[in-house]
């Protein structure tokens, strides 16, 4: 079936619509959370990440498997021409995506006393309310989502995520300002930040609604849904289409919820091993734990780059699997994991040689809090690589039909994590600082085992070299470069932008020593718009 450029782009331009996207999100993102976070403190930002770490594992159960699922189905419709089909799994998505949304906000509301007892934290229930509602939108918009991004347009999940994410700001920053104005405690302050998620959600659903109505006005779209419901289409069971849905979807379900509760895990024991096991004060407990997420919420910027790579490729491959067109498969694995390497090695080598200069620019008004998160943000920083590849190489193993192996992958993970933390965070010599010893471990070993199936499945031959070696060689030159920049600059003007101007000195020594290393191909380069020009004017042969 022929498409057109509006309607089917590449896994490379759906890749880059999508990063484009995150960057003005991420951009946004920081400015939400950094004065929310300076405002509610060590303490409050302990509330704050309790209550949307246990939302983040619920929408992943809820949202990550059936939109890849749907993403999945409708590609392979797509590729065989089946508009109809299409049609119908989307409208069996949106109703499973209903239900599913709608359990899921009452497990938090119904359920959110017991959980935040649970997390060693009564005065998180307020935030785990506020946020519960959420879930049901958020559902909504995945069956959306999932729907586009299979028909290859990774336009309507872009302009979604920017809506979502600019609401967010404006409510959630308004929220806790007029919170603190008027006196409320700490836990009321953190419950009014991550309000602003919950709005942000109900714009990004109403865009979609709007969005659709425009598509496909109601006259038309009732003609549609009445042929649909009246006449069959060919070679289409409901009942068929449901059982291909949870067959994708509840592997994938599983595996991305494992790799969420990484940070639950941290939620659940960090606190209670810190109490109990190193002997900290709960207050003591809650103000590490609180600097802690500080230093997580910017481990977690990079991997959501990577995941526009993979929400790409999961219709690309399928689609290339689909024709049998094992070159086109291995082309698009090569490069997005050479892209995903070039992405986020130099973001763990930027934490971790910059860790106290970059808490300290962010978070410069709390200095007991810097102290306790930049050594966090230092370890992170080498999790940073392992979290990006296991967010590629489960899309990919997902995409090839493996389903079930990211799964397995990240429970042994889990597992991992649960003994180093128990272990480590326990110990008083150690305390917080077994947490993100926990998540390296956890992450390293779902890494090493996820490409172990690939390379062994597609019988690759692991060109380590060009993927890994060589931006990991860019990435540390650039790391020392940044840190000797920054040591020179702050005598000159002032540790706050020596920091900044040290990140900008790096990311172009970064760049150069990709060029030069040959880190990246001009092949890379070529899948992109203008990529030839750029090739060209390179003297990339």
């Amino acid at each position: 079936m022929k498409k057109t450029k509006s309607t089917s782009q590449s896994f490379i331009q759906g890749a880059l619509i999508l990063s484009i996207a995150t960057v003005f999100v991420k951009v946004i993102g920081a400015v939400y959370k950094i004065p929310i976070q300076n405002l509610l403190g060590e303490e409050g930002s302990s509330y704050f990440k309790k209550a949307y770490d246990i939302f983040a594992t619920l929408v992943a159960f809820s949202t990550s498997g059936l939109p890849v699922a749907v993403s999945k189905l409708v590609s392979e419709a797509e590729q065989k021409g089946d508009r109809r089909r299409s049609k119908v799994i989307f409208r069996i998505a949106m109703m499973m995506f209903s239900i599913v949304g709608t359990v899921g906000m009452m497990v938090l509301l119904l359920g959110s006393t017991a959980i935040a007892k649970a997390s060693g934290s009564e005065l998180a229930r307020t935030g785990i309310m506020a946020i519960a509602p959420a879930i049901f939108f958020i559902c909504i918009v995945s069956a959306y989502r999932g729907y586009h991004q299979g028909m290859r347009n990774m336009t309507p999940t872009a302009t979604s995520q920017v809506i979502e994410a600019f609401i967010k700001l404006v409510f959630g920053v308004v929220l806790v300002y007029v919170a603190t104005r008027l006196g409320a405690d700490v836990s009321v302050k953190a419950a009014a930040a991550i309000s602003g998620v919950t709005i942000g959600s109900i714009a990004s659903c109403a865009y979609f609604v709007l969005m659709n109505r425009k598509i496909e006005p109601p006259a038309i779209k009732a003609i549609e849904d009445h042929a649909l419901e009246h006449q069959k289409p060919k070679g289409v069971s409901r009942k068929e289409v449901v059982q291909q849905l949870l067959k994708i979807a509840i592997p994938i379900t599983i595996s991305a919820a494992v790799l969420t509760l990484t940070g639950v895990i941290d939620t659940f024991l960090c606190t209670r091993n810190l109490v109990n096991g190193a002997g900290f004060t709960p207050q003591e407990a809650e103000i590490y734990f609180g600097a802690y997420g500080w230093a997580g919420s910017l481990f977690g910027l990079p991997s959501t780059f990577i995941n526009a790579i993979a929400i790409s490729i999961v219709p690309a491959l399928t689609a290339a699997f689909a024709i049998k067109d094992r070159k086109a498969a291995h082309g698009y694995i090569s490069s997005s994991m050479r892209i995903t390497a070039l992405l986020s090695l130099p973001a763990a080598a930027g934490y971790f040689a910059l860790s106290w200069p970059i808490m300290n620019l962010l978070y410069g008004k709390s200095p007991s809090g810097v102290l306790i998160a930049a050594p966090q943000l230092q370890k992170l920083g080498i999790a940073v690589f392992f979290v990006c590849l296991v967010t590629l190489t489960n899309a990919i193993l997902q995409s090839i039909g493996l389903v079930s192996i990211p799964v397995i992958t990240m429970l042994i993970g889990a597992a991992a994590k649960v003994i180093v933390n128990i272990t480590l965070v326990s110990n008083p010599a150690i305390h917080i600082n077994g947490a993100p010893i926990g998540t390296i471990v956890c992450y390293g070993l779902v890494s090493v085992l996820n490409l172990f199936v690939i390379l062994r499945f597609l019988k690759l031959s692991p060109r380590l070299l060009s993927v890994f070696v060589l931006p990991c060689l860019a990435a540390v030159g650039m790391g020392a470069c940044s840190r000797g920049i920054y040591w020179l600059m702050t005598g000159v003007v002032g540790e706050k932008l020596g920091v900044i101007i040290a990140i900008m000195v790096g990311a172009l020594v970064y760049f150069a020593l990709v060029i030069l290393l040959g880190a990246i191909k001009r092949e890379d380069l070529l899948m992109i718009p203008k990529g030839e020009k750029l090739a060209n004017a390179l003297k990339m042969k």
